[in-house]
């Protein structure tokens, strides 16, 4: 396991002294396996809710994990570029190729976990431009617009740091999704969640 020093910011940070920076792409390649965990709230403009998250890549697979947070429902969603499975509280286990589908089945909400796996890696996704990163302003991708609202260092014990979204936001009217992440975690086999 890599031990990392995390430090949180609302605006703008300076770089951790003496750390080399490298961008998330880069980063991501030399930690393909991680987790992270936080909290997401959804809104329609009428109704929403909070889940806990866990989200975890294990270089092949993303494992995304949502709890309720009175407890009670919770939904374990495994997906790749071929295939998606989907465990939960309450019904049997379900596979398909879209997980983003799967997933707004499941809890009623439109999450798209598929563009959000580079949204969380601090990468604007495909239609952003391949390796962009998030945190300049708004981008849109997937047909959302996504916003970091702050940001956080990450730093190995190599004295590599990378600048990663520690909350973002991403808005699809009438949709709001708003993402706080806390304590990520590298080279684990598996998740908290």
């Amino acid at each position: 396991m890599v031990v990392l020093a995390l430090t949180g910011c609302a605006a703008p940070m300076e770089r951790p002294t003496g750390a080399d920076v490298i961008s998330p792409q880069a980063w991501f390649e030399q930690h393909p396996v991680w987790s992270v965990s936080g909290r997401v709230a959804v809104s329609n403009g009428e109704t929403g809710g909070q889940l806990n998250l866990t989200w975890a890549d294990r270089a092949n697979r993303v494992e995304v994990v949502l709890r309720s947070r009175l407890g009670g429902g919770w939904w374990r969603l495994w997906f790749n570029d071929a295939e998606a499975e989907l465990s939960a509280h309450d019904r049997p286990t379900q596979f398909a190729r879209d997980a983003d589908a799967l997933i707004a089945q499941a809890t009623g909400w439109p999450i798209p976990v598929t563009a959000m796996h580079d949204w969380v890696r601090g990468l604007g996704g495909e239609q952003a431009g391949s390796g962009s990163a998030l945190g300049g302003g708004v981008i849109e991708d997937a047909g959302w617009q996504i916003e970091v609202t702050e940001q956080q260092w990450v730093t190995d014990e190599g004295g590599q740091a990378v600048l990663l979204p520690k909350r973002f936001e991403a808005h699809r009217p009438p949709h709001r999704i708003r993402v706080v992440f806390g304590q990520w975690e590298w080279g684990k086999n598996r998740p908290n969640g």
